[in-house]
């Protein structure tokens, strides 16, 4: 979220409406679930296509930018005066193993100095996909190899292809492993000139910064779309945030607004469309709870597995959004899910899910008696989604917000939800006899019945520490195991500009991490947090950390690698003449997560990429304008992460035939 500091993007726009297309989602990913009562649809947002920009913005250091968007900021203020003692109802941590480094990663990553001391605070998020790791912070994106050593990197404005005269903010990025793609999401805005930006990259391969990716914005006038998030499930990429009127410059609330943009097709895409993103709210029909009251901070669930379900979760807000709204200690989580009907996106509410209290907490001390360290508002900050073989299959959410505890101390506390029943499987709670838990983040590995928490740690006498817990299936309900693992700690106290008038106390911190399951190894989850680094003179001091950690402490094997690979009869069959669309596709064996990369060599010609590696097992063949003749093909086959160039293809090659009149 923008705090105190941002910069502002100066680049071009050309804004071309997307062109009509029509959407075809396969039939399969429609889902039979319609329970909840329906929220209609309060129409489309106009997506404007961004074209790529080469032009970095202006930036000057401790630029002051928008400050901390909560439900209302008087009543946040107030909340955090009177925060206190709160009763502790869940079950203390138990002994077990403690979660470990996976593979040594655990590295710093994007500073405050690497963009020139500009803006606080980072809004640090990542994510791990088959073969890289992508950091997403508010200046910059950058791509990392799975040991973590960069590839890649760009400003955050450029990539996203910034509208003229706007800054940008709140960044988010995910690898959908159905998609075989990465998703992001964004804001960019300027006073009347709002724009929620969002895209997804071309192939599985993010490092092409300036040009693998498409890039979209909705344009939402006056209305700033704040701490918007992002999630997908098989038909959708789910987008949500809170809408703030910017007409007086007050950012004054209006709801929280949720919507739905079709997935791309699968494979390659050469051209970038987006359309039909539809929105299920706006300042005339606002989001609302079951139980009537306002709903604040909605969060899309990062589904990492088949779901043809989203969901989406949002704590009740113990500040009101609204002068309608209760304030105070609230003890409900609202449930929402989107289902694929009719070629169309639906939107049902399942109502409001009772957990323990949780109140607004006290921000967090720091040594040596100087201004605290904000701990947010006790909205949840992030929602990862797998199936759980624990629970008979079904769909869980794990999310998590950091609330007031016992002593005053800021506390984290956790959840399993299951989306199908809306039941709280599980209900934890991370917690320091000394310290302050804040800015945390949860997700379980791919094997569905375990998880890791990370978060910040600090006080009167710890400079702030990032660390990690996690559980098992063996782990008893709502604990985690015994036992923390410090991933690094800060260098000094945070006393950067956010931390005096006009901007603060209390110093701006995260506003969130992320957290994401490895693709490839069960019980290993990928993260990213906020450290501090030398204070200097009162710039910016924010470093970030990257890091993999096992739940278990005990490192999953090394991938299997391919075996073979087979050659499936192409569609439609040889021969066929020029200008004939061909479909080839292979099935890798010996290897659970393939990915792929096709080649082709025509007549008299040399071997030239036809489809570079991803998880799409098919590639097509446009073969308009190609000379007739018979073409030799091959396909290579590798497991996903692997640095082998292959380890299966094709022999001996296939060949297909172009010929006239065919």
């Amino acid at each position: 979220m923008w705090s105190p500091v941002r910069r502002r993007a100066l680049v071009g726009l050309v804004a071309a409406v997307c062109a009509a297309a029509v959407w075809a989602p396969p039939a399969q990913a429609a889902s039979a679930k319609k329970s909840g009562s329906e929220i209609p649809s309060v129409g489309q947002l106009q997506v404007v296509n961004l074209p790529p920009t080469t032009t970095k913005p202006d930036r000057n250091a401790k630029t002051p930018g928008k400050p901390f968007l909560g439900a209302n900021a008087k009543g946040l203020a107030k909340a955090k005066g009177h925060a206190k003692k709160a009763d502790e109802s869940a079950p203390s941590s138990t002994r077990g193993p403690l979660a470990g480094i996976f593979n040594g990663t655990n590295q710093p990553g994007v500073t405050a100095a690497d963009e020139g001391f500009c803006c606080t605070p980072p809004d640090p998020t990542g994510a791990i996909g088959p073969n890289n790791y992508v950091e997403f912070i508010n200046t910059t994106i950058a791509v990392f190899n799975r040991s973590l050593t960069q590839l890649s990197s760009q400003d955050m404005a450029t990539f996203v292809a910034a509208p003229s005269g706007t800054n940008v903010s709140d960044p988010q990025v995910q690898w959908d492993p159905r998609a075989g793609r990465w998703f992001y999401a964004g804001i960019a805005f300027a006073s009347h000139k709002n724009y929620l930006v969002y895209g997804w990259s071309k192939t599985a391969d993010p490092n092409n910064l300036s040009s693998g990716w498409c890039h979209f914005a909705a344009f939402t006038g006056n209305q700033l779309a704040d701490y918007p998030k992002l999630g997908h499930d098989d038909n959708f990429v789910l987008l949500a945030a809170n809408l703030y009127d910017d007409t007086t410059g007050d950012y004054v609330f209006t709801t929280a607004a949720i919507w739905a943009q079709p997935k791309p097709p699968a494979g390659n895409l050469t051209t970038c469309v987006a359309n039909g993103l539809t929105a299920f709210a706006d300042p005339q029909h606002r989001l609302l709870n079951a139980d009537g009251t306002s709903a604040f901070t909605p969060i899309p669930v990062n589904i990492a597995d088949a779901s043809p379900v989203g969901y989406i979760v949002a704590g009740h807000s113990p500040v009101a959004p609204l002068p309608s709204d209760p304030t105070g200690p609230q003890t409900n989580v609202m449930l929402w899910h989107t289902t694929l009907q009719g070629g169309q996106p639906h939107l049902f509410a399942d109502g409001d899910l009772t957990v323990g209290s949780f109140d607004v907490p006290l921000s967090a001390p720091q040594p040596g008696g100087g201004p605290p360290i904000d701990t947010l508002d006790a909205r949840l900050t992030q929602a990862v989604g797998h199936a759980d073989p624990d629970a008979a299959g079904s769909e869980a959410i794990w999310t998590q917000h950091a609330i007031d505890g016992p002593g005053g101390r800021s506390v984290v506390r956790w959840y399993e939800i299951l989306g199908a029943t809306g039941a709280v499987r599980q209900q934890g709670t991370v917690q320091s006899a000394a310290d302050f838990l804040w800015n945390a983040s949860i997700s379980p590995s791919i094997a569905g019945n375990d998880a890791a928490v990370f978060y910040n740690r600090g006080s009167a006498t710890q400079l702030v520490a990032a660390a990690a817990q996690s559980r098992t299936s063996a782990t008893p309900v709502s604990t985690l195991n015994a036992g923390e693992l410090v991933l690094a700690t800060s260098s000094d106290v945070d006393v950067d500009f956010s931390c005096s008038s006009p901007y603060g106390p209390p110093c701006r911190w995260g506003d969130y991490s992320g957290a994401s399951p490895d693709p490839i190894n069960a019980g290993v989850v990928w993260g990213t947090t906020q450290l501090d680094g030398q204070s200097f003179f009162g710039f910016p001091q924010w470093v970030t950390q990257n890091f993999a950690v096992t739940t278990s402490g005990t490192p999953p094997p090394p991938p299997i690698p391919c075996t073979g690979v087979t050659w499936n009869a192409p569609s439609p069959a040889s021969p066929q003449a020029p200008g004939t669309q061909i479909t080839f596709s292979g099935t890798a064996t010996g290897c659970p997560h393939a990915v792929y990369q096709f080649w082709v060599q025509p007549p008299g010609g040399a071997w030239t990429i036809l489809q570079a590696y991803g998880a799409s097992s098919t590639a097509t063949w446009n073969t308009a304008g190609q000379a007739t003749g018979t073409y030799i093909f091959d396909i290579w086959a590798k497991q996903s992460g692997s640095t082998a160039s292959w380890e299966a293809h094709i022999s001996p090659n296939p060949t297909y035939t172009l010929q006239t009149g065919a």
